[in-house]
């Protein structure tokens, strides 16, 4: 009992209290009370009442928008009606018959095409073209490159053309005769070393170009380079294979061995100073056109067989050697080197004209008389082939791969050594 009076008194004291403000954050507002001792009777909340008004509510508006949409959309076909009821229609018109506006007229289009008269067109012949790059089939020749015209490595519709451009680098970079005049070297020596440096490649197997790109590389650089001592002559040869095989090889000789074959006549330091020395002087221009290029077209040319093809390589390396032939062109030199080996298997007795027909002619461009003079001096160089201390060359065609040409009985016939008499 005493504690319900106790309860009553308390909040009796708590109704009599003012309401204190309190500050939150700077802004004054009212002390919170107790919920529990709270003596202010609520109103009940009727929530279908409110539910119900709402509905009304939404009903009117919905009912409003209605309206307005309606008039609105009557006005504005009324306006729509007043547009089309000014406006006149015009149907599209055709392209068969004019249409006239106010501003412009509408033609057929059949009307606005110009007609077309042909011209005369010119007809351009081209100049002739030199001999060495015309096709064969201009001619009354045979064509020679008909049969690899599926072969995209011979490429035969430019072959005419890659001779005519070798022609013009051999005539760009010439061996002058008697170069060797006024130097300490003669053409002795010249003879020695290359006998040498022909032991030097068939020991390193080395391929045929290469030692055609040798004789190449040292004529021209003894020719401009005129202060080569005799003592260093070996060195140049040397260095010249180096080069060559450079070149030509996909695996050259390496220096060391060079310098193991000259058996101690130059140092590895040496062979990369003369190196420089030869390329230099040549301006890197190592891209002359060798005999062995023009042998193997001429050879195509006249249908020869293998030993024909390998009797004239014997006699252009016989050439190669020699100092008094050295200035004629690789492919005057080719010529001359095929002719003969035709011949000597000819049976012929004398010099004639005949075996170099027209298609050799037209192939190589020489005549038989500007070759002759050649195949005369070659066929000296087979007679003392025999006899003469420079042995490489007939050693290395004695080999069964060559078909031991330099041994063949007809370069022991009456008529050859007659020939060589001239």
């Amino acid at each position: 009992m005493s504690l319900q009076l106790r309860r009553t008194a308390v909040s009796r004291e708590n109704v009599r209290v003012k309401p204190e403000t309190g500050k939150v954050g700077g802004l004054a507002r009212p002390a919170l009370r107790p919920l529990i001792n709270c003596n202010v009777a609520a109103k009940p909340v009727t929530r279908l009442a409110v539910k119900a008004k709402t509905t009304i509510t939404t009903t009117e508006t919905v009912k409003t928008i209605k309206k307005t949409a309606v008039t609105e959309k009557t006005t504005n076909t009324v306006q729509a009606c007043s547009v089309v009821k000014n406006t006149k229609v015009i149907s599209k018109p055709s392209f068969a018959v004019k249409a006239v506006d106010a501003k412009r007229t509408l033609v057929e289009p059949s009307r606005l095409l110009k007609k077309v008269e042909p011209k005369a067109v010119k007809v351009v012949v081209p100049k002739a073209l030199p001999l060495e790059s015309q096709s064969s089939q201009l001619h009354d020749i045979e064509d020679i490159d008909k049969d690899d015209a599926l072969s995209p490595l011979l490429a035969p519709p430019y072959a005419n053309d890659i001779y005519a451009y070798l022609r013009e680098l051999e005539r760009k970079y010439p061996v002058r005769p008697a170069y060797l005049s006024g130097q300490s070297i003669n053409g002795s020596m010249r003879a020695l070393l290359l006998n040498w440096l022909v032991e030097v490649h068939d020991e390193f197997k080395m391929i045929q170009e290469s030692l055609h790109l040798t004789v190449g590389i040292l004529d021209r650089f003894l020719q401009d380079y005129r202060k080569i001592d005799r003592t260093k002559l070996q060195l140049v040869g040397a260095t010249c294979l180096f080069i060559a095989g450079k070149y030509e090889e996909l695996f050259g000789p390496d220096v060391c061995d060079l310098v193991y074959t000259t058996q101690g006549a130059c140092t590895k330091e040496e062979i990369f100073e003369m190196e420089c020395k030869i390329l230099s002087t040549l301006d890197f221009n190592l891209g002359k056109p060798l005999p062995l290029h023009f042998l193997r077209r001429y050879t195509k040319a006249a249908k020869a067989e293998a030993v024909h093809h390998n009797m004239a390589k014997y006699l252009v390396e016989l050439g190669l050697l020699d100092y008094s032939l050295c200035h004629h062109p690789p492919s005057l030199l080719a010529a001359a080197a095929l002719y003969l080996s035709l011949w000597i298997f000819s049976g012929e007795k004398t010099l004639t004209e005949k075996l170099w027909t027209d298609t050799l002619s037209f192939y190589s461009t020489y005549s038989f008389s500007s070759i002759s003079h050649l195949v005369k001096n070659l066929a000296a160089l087979v007679v003392k082939a025999e006899t003469s201390k420079y042995k490489a060359v007939r050693s290395k065609f004695s080999a069964s791969k060559y078909l031991k040409v330099s041994l063949n009985e007809a370069l022991s016939s009456s008529h050859l050594k007659k020939l060589a008499m001239w």
